[in-house]
């Protein structure tokens, strides 16, 4: 299969020859992130370094001029192999992008050398990155002192950001296989999502079922029931699911670096009854009404909107609004049970880059992959509805004249849930 990294460097080039004069895009790998005194987090690329080389080597450099780029890194220290293992092949990389490679002791004098023969330098805006740190050097070089090197000087989201905005088919690939791996370790916690489990043991679970499939988790698990789901972003897992509860579960692998996000609700009865029904139908419908909405050209206002008309009515409807609804969705009236935006772009991030996020006057393009999630959240009871909250979230690929749900496989239909909580209890 075709590598698409060369690819991609070339979509680089092709931005920087647009560019006055001479100009470079400079980027480096992650650093390692300390977890306390010598001890560090597990390693994750940086993800823009990702996107052009498809690598997780570290203590590495990618130089990418108009015509050419170079891949810096140090040479093969044998005290490192010692204690670490070999590291990546970057002569192999290197071939692979169509670069060529410097090897170097001292990694920042040997890019600055290169960094000085061109006029615009885009630049990785991460502190304490072999990127920033050279950029920073070059801007404070006094221009009474310069005799060479960049004067211009670019954030490089402004040539990445486009590019990753729009998923290849190797990306959508990658997507839908975390979302597969997203729904396999779903079904490993049915089991036990149960009265009297902890919130904490079914998210701690989910991160085990997904490393059986060498994957982790996307960002920090949701795992909310009964009025823990009224909070967003609830990350202290200190309930235990009662059968009158409704189980929200935000959640999602991350697998090759790509990652899945998908919100589910269970009813930890395994029926919906009353109100649970009620609630869950209204913020189905209004996903729905999204995704109606969905082609190139849309603005996500117009999506947003879809799904809050929908979700004012059914407020009327369970008499947590009183009024017209017409009228309420004008003044906002939902806004404080529906608070957040409608979703965002996925891809190698899981709030992935491009400024989607809450920019209502953005508009979809063929090969985006967003987030529709709408909600509706009670941090107290309001008439028959109890603290409780449900969000139904799933991963659109924008296409030619719509989309694709490329999260479908996961169960969403109230009896669909009830069948998938009854098959695997």
């Amino acid at each position: 299969m075709k590598i698409p990294y060369p690819g991609r460097i070339k979509k680089v080039q092709k931005v920087l020859k647009k560019s006055d004069g001479s100009s470079a895009l400079l980027i480096s790998s992650a650093r390692p992130q300390p977890r306390s005194r010598d001890t560090y987090y597990p390693f994750r690329q940086d993800s823009n370094f990702f996107y052009l080389t498809g690598s997780y080597i570290q203590n590495t450099a990618l130089l990418i001029r108009e015509n050419d780029c170079i891949l810096f890194t140090h040479p093969v220290d044998p005290v490192h192999v010692l204690w670490e293992g070999k590291p990546i092949d970057a002569h192999a990389l290197a071939l692979s992008l169509g670069a060529e490679i410097t090897l170097s002791k001292n990694l920042e004098q040997a890019v600055m050398q290169q960094c000085s023969m061109c006029d615009t330098l885009f630049f990785q805006n991460d502190a304490g990155s072999l990127g920033w740190d050279i950029a920073r050097q070059l801007l404070k070089v006094n221009s009474a002192y310069r005799r060479s090197g960049p004067v211009h000087f670019h954030h490089i989201d402004t040539i990445l950001a486009p590019l990753r905005l729009v998923k290849d088919s190797t990306e959508v690939r990658a997507i839908e296989q975390a979302i597969t791996v997203t729904y396999e370790s779903l079904k490993g916690i049915m089991p036990v999502l149960l009265r009297g489990t902890s919130e904490k043991a079914l998210a701690d679970l989910l991160i085990y079922r997904m490393s059986l499939f060498r994957a982790i988790p996307s960002f920090p698990t949701i795992a909310a029931s009964g009025k823990s789901a009224a909070t967003l972003h609830y990350e202290k897992l200190a309930q235990v699911l009662k059968n009158k509860d409704l189980f929200l579960l935000d959640f999602g692998a991350e697998l090759d670096m790509y990652a899945g996000d998908i919100t589910r609700v269970f009813p930890v009865s395994g029926q919906f009854s009353g109100w649970q029904a009620d609630l869950y139908d209204i913020v189905l419908a209004a996903q729905k009404a999204a995704l109606r909405r969905i082609k190139p050209g849309v603005k996500i206002h117009s999506i947003y909107a879809a799904a809050a008309r929908i979700l004012t009515q059914g407020l009327v409807e369970l008499k947590v609004l009183r009024g017209n609804p017409k009228e309420l969705y004008k003044k906002g009236a939902f806004r404080s049970f529906f608070p957040h935006g409608i979703g965002h772009s996925l891809g190698i991030d899981v709030h992935d880059i491009g400024g989607l996020r809450g920019n209502n006057n953005a508009r979809l393009e063929k090969g985006m992959v967003f987030t529709i999630e709408p909600g509706l959240y009670f941090p107290k009871k309001i008439g028959n509805v109890p603290p409780s909250g449900v969000r139904i979230e799933d991963d659109i690929l924008v296409t030619n004249d719509g989309y694709k749900n490329l999260s479908a496989q996961i169960p969403k239909e109230r009896d669909e849930i009830e069948s998938f909580m009854a098959t695997y209890r």
